[in-house]
């Protein structure tokens, strides 16, 4: 299971509510399993595409903001974890629900959420304090 830990704190206020919130659906997505619907995988996946999607323009509206000097990149990476999450969205949607792709949903979420928020969101905030 995934918990959001206080030392996953970037130290500002609103980007890390913004990831708890993604920890709390990621939670949801993580309860899914091979016997789950199409309809609540696909909800999970909806409501975790839409919230994601806002908190990346809040996240690169404030590196703008800030000229962070690493934009690009950084954008660049949520675009591709946007692909990964639309592409395994068709791949559920074509192949239905099963135990390999509902795995690979809750791995792609495991990275993302440990990798990328502890590591390259707080590189993003260390560098603007």
């Amino acid at each position: 299971m995934l918990w959001w830990r206080e030392t996953l704190k970037t130290g500002h206020e609103n980007i890390d509510s913004q990831h708890k919130k993604i920890f709390d659906l990621a939670e949801e997505v993580m309860d899914l399993n091979e016997s789950s619907s199409r309809q609540q995988v696909m909800e999970a996946f909806q409501e975790l595409v839409r919230y994601t999607n806002q908190h990346f323009k809040d996240e690169e509206a404030l590196m703008i903001e800030k000229r962070y000097k690493e934009l690009s990149s950084h954008v660049k990476l949520h675009q591709h974890f946007i692909d990964a999450l639309n592409k395994l969205m068709i791949k559920i949607h074509s192949q239905g629900v099963n135990e390999s792709n509902i795995d690979e949903l809750k791995l792609l979420m495991v990275d993302w959420l440990m990798n990328h928020i502890d590591l390259v969101d707080r590189k993003f905030i260390e560098s603007i304090k």
